[in-house]
């Protein structure tokens, strides 16, 4: 492919998924806003754009130059936002698991009766130490 062409088919490219992101960016937060938290929304919401970006040429209703249609682009890119967000929600509970090991990996251990020993002496340097 010659660089010209490959030039114009960037801009092509380019401009068709503006007109893509222009026509379901406002539906697909709305549809996020309704199942995710709200902290959660902009970064699954770039995730799902980040997506359709790649997969631009497996968007149904983006062949040729056909005038671009709501009804045929935002299923499609509603079951893409809905994977992301599975994506999101497996990513959190994988996050929660691992805080929680590691809050009982880096928890003290009980006391001992030879911690309960110097119980007199730690009151007593307790007591003269100047905070």
């Amino acid at each position: 492919m010659e660089p010209t062409l490959k030039w114009e088919f960037a801009l092509s490219r380019e401009r068709r998924f503006e007109a893509l992101a222009c026509l379901v960016a406002q539906p697909l937060y709305r549809y996020l806003l309704r199942r995710a938290d709200p902290g959660q929304v902009d970064d699954v919401l770039a995730e799902t754009m980040l997506v359709l970006w790649r997969r631009l040429d497996d968007v149904p209703g983006m062949a040729g130059d056909a005038k671009l249609a709501a009804d045929d682009v935002l299923p499609w890119c509603y079951g893409v936002a809905r994977g992301c967000l599975a994506n999101a929600r497996r990513a959190d509970g994988r996050r929660l698991r691992l805080m929680e090991r590691l809050r009982h990996a880096a928890s003290p251990p009980p006391p001992t009766a030879l911690s309960t020993d110097h119980e007199e002496l730690h009151t007593a340097l307790g007591s003269h130490l100047i905070w």
